[in-house]
């Protein structure tokens, strides 16, 4: 409850106070002026609020974003009388009313209204000298109860304030705290309870007593999950501030029989250690006690159980990690038999390459492996999460259930095999060479039938990019068994964005070439093994160049009666190709004839004698690449007949006829060899070759 009771002239000085400031105060922070050290004493008017002011006032007064009524007036926020305008007073406390605020707004309207009650306690203790507690703790009595006057005022009944008392000397500390525990408080009023405890934090900061910060939970943790017999469980938990408000922590430790094996204060210890002697569940509990509680009023407490067994083999083991999402064998050491699913029962026969005797592994977050058959799609089981010796191992549909939860122990050629459900191994009992051994679960021994080695089967895809003249190379290993295809999957650019630029279905061999243009390429390739598509590894490349294609060039050396022939392979996308020759060797010197633009892949060109070496650049309108260099030799000159301009190894009108027609520049009028024509040996053709063709014909029919 509080009571206001001011003088007026004060009354009036605050108000006027109030309204000049609020503007200023509510959009500045709650931090006013850095504070003193706390056993420093100085006259109460060097003395402002600081954070520590703040939140002592704030822890006290709570925050109410709806106003109530408190016994005399509608309060709201930290505390303060609500600004709206009220019809009428509460008839009971702590009666709902129609207003709220924020936050925000609480803040500002706490922050404004504090200097009125800073202004009234430097009036009330004028002359004094205090320490920052000491002005924080009568700051806060003059919040609520409206002022700290030496005398008391009419409300308390004109009873002295024992913190002014103290200031004077007039009071002990102890003479101080007594009558402060009890001033201006009627017994048996509703406010009575809350009163005294403010009134005890109050004395607890006027006298240095009362720390800065509260309490924490003490959360508790432990080193390890689980535990078996014989072991040490160490205890800790959150530590609460040095500076907090705590009075001590308290640790119950409740063993699986009921018994208690501690339940004590723990002081400010936050650590305990135990030896767990018992099977079962210990219930652990920590409780952070403030001070001044009675009967552990106020404390934090946290809780956990922890779980203790008796101890088993792979308790101090570490599931293997071999990988997760690839395919392998699992192969028996002993005679070196493969688990096989026969027929939905897991037996181990000698290797057959066949889908049954194929697994793929899966790693789950709790470091168990989902072990499934690539036959049919089916998981490796425990039959009915059997625990006992001689339970049978069988494949199943998959449900993700302790049976199908396969931890493996060891490492490469001695692991063996636990299904979450057991304590028992996977074991092929008697083993036989010739295979059919059934397969089942047994306690953990030396028997050679519970080693297993996993034979990893992924077949890794390799790739060796192409250029403008190569195909880009894909090879990769061969999966074990037979009837195996393989898809070739290819992106370009990054994996599964959009469509892929090629799939080649189907493949029966190991390799692939193909002709990609420029540009970043993703690969891999999916084996197909029973039921299951078995994806291999992503290869990432860049290919720099188009592909464009090199062409081969073969020679037929030409003699007297034959020209020499030139044929090559085609290129996909060329428009054309150029034959260069050299009389000798290549780009020594001018080529000795090119013969640009050819749209056919073959020709024949009479040759003289001699050396030559030539090549073929096949090219479209951005790309021109260049063939094999063949070399080769002709022996003897190819006997050119003068005047066959047509080539058509003879001389006749036909040909005076086509070399007229060229002479005349008629459209679409080609010599086949122009240099037959070249009768007066001069490297051109005019009207005096033509003259001699003329002549030539005359005289050999004149012959005839």
């Amino acid at each position: 409850m509080k009571n206001k009771c001011l003088f007026s002239f004060i009354t009036a000085i605050v108000v006027m106070f109030s309204i000049c400031t609020t503007t200023i105060l509510s959009d500045l922070p709650l931090k006013i002026s850095a504070p003193l050290q706390a056993n420093a004493a100085t006259d109460v008017s060097n003395l402002q609020p600081v954070d520590s002011t703040y939140a002592l006032i704030k822890s006290l007064e709570g925050c109410d974003l709806n106003c109530f009524w408190d016994v005399k007036q509608w309060t709201i926020g930290y505390g303060n009388k609500c600004p709206y305008t009220h019809t009428s007073n509460g008839t009971y406390w702590h009666q709902p009313g129609d207003h709220s605020i924020s936050e925000s707004e609480a803040r500002n309207l706490f922050s404004s209204k504090l200097f009125g009650y800073v202004n009234i306690l430097k009036s009330n203790c004028s002359g004094l000298s205090m320490t920052q507690n000491q002005f924080d703790a009568l700051l806060s009595a003059t919040f609520n109860h409206g002022n700290v006057l030496p005398n008391g005022c009419k409300s308390c009944g004109y009873k002295k304030h024992p913190f002014i008392q103290y200031l004077l000397g007039n009071l002990t500390e102890s003479q101080a705290r007594e009558q402060y525990y009890i001033w201006c408080i009627n017994a048996g009023t509703k406010d009575e309870k809350g009163l005294r405890n403010r009134r005890k934090k109050e004395a607890d900061v006027f006298f240095g007593d009362l720390p800065d910060e509260e309490i924490v939970t003490p959360t508790i943790s432990t080193d390890k999950g689980y535990y078996t017999i014989g072991e040490t469980v160490n205890i800790s938990w959150k530590v609460s501030p040095s500076n907090s408000n705590l009075s001590h922590y308290w640790l119950n430790v409740i063993a699986p029989d009921g018994t208690y094996l501690y339940g004590d204060g723990m002081g400010k210890n936050t650590s305990y250690s135990f030896v767990a002697s018992q099977s079962g569940s210990y219930s652990i509990t920590t409780y952070a006690t403030p001070l001044g509680s009675a009967n552990g009023e106020g404390s934090l407490t946290d809780s956990i159980s922890i779980s203790v067994s008796q101890p088993v083999w792979h308790a101090d083991l570490s599931p293997a990690d071999v990988g997760s999402g690839f395919y392998a064998y699992i192969i028996n050491v002993d005679f070196w038999s493969h688990l096989t699913n026969d027929n939905g029962n897991v037996v181990t026969y000698p290797e057959t390459g066949a889908a049954s005797q194929i697994w793929k592994f899966d790693r789950r977050e709790d470091g168990s492996y989902k072990i499934t058959n690539c036959a049919d799609g089916n998981v490796l089981d425990v039959v009915n999460f059997g625990s006992t010796n001689g339970t049978n191992v069988a494949i199943c549909d998959s449900n993700d259930a302790s049976a199908q939860r396969w931890f493996i122990y060891g490492s490469s050629g001695d692991y063996r095999f636990r299904a979450a459900c057991t304590d028992c191994v996977m074991d092929a009992v008697k083993s036989l060479p010739s295979g059919g051994t059934n397969v089942e679960m047994w306690t953990k021994n030396d028997n050679p039938g519970q080693v297993f080695q996993i034979w990893k089967l992924m077949p890794e895809l390799s790739v060796k990019p192409g250029n403008q003249a190569e195909l880009t190379a894909f090879s990769w290993e061969k999966f074990p068994g037979n009837d195996r295809f393989y898809d070739l999957k290819i992106w370009k650019g990054t994996l599964w964005e959009g469509d892929p630029y090629h799939i080649e279905w189907g493949l029966n061999e190991t390799s692939y070439e193909i002709g990609l243009p420029a540009g970043h390429y993703e690969a891999y390739v999916d084996t197909r093994v029973g039921s299951q598509i078995l994806m291999n590894n992503v290869v990432k490349f860049d290919i720099t160049e188009d592909y464009f294609g090199q062409s081969e060039l073969k020679v037929v050396s030409g003699d007297k009666y034959n020209k020499t022939h030139f044929e090559w392979t085609s290129v996909e996308n060329a428009e054309f190709y150029d034959l260069k020759i050299w009389n000798g060797t290549v780009w020594e010197g001018d080529a000795y004839q090119i013969e640009w633009g050819i749209e056919d892949t073959s020709t024949e060109l009479a040759l003289p004698a001699g050396y030559y070496e030539a090549y073929i650049d096949a090219r479209d309108s951005n790309h021109m690449q260049m063939s094999n260099v063949v070399k080769f030799a002709v022996k003897r000159d190819y006997q050119v007949i003068k005047g066959d301009v047509n080539n058509n190894d003879k001389l006749d009108v036909a040909d005076a006829v086509l070399l007229q027609k060229w002479l005349l520049a008629e459209p679409d009028t080609e010599l086949v060899n122009w240099k037959a024509a070249d009768l007066c040996e001069d490297d051109r053709l005019d009207v005096f070759d033509m003259i001699e063709m003329r002549k030539l014909i005359i005289n050999s029919k004149s012959a005839k």
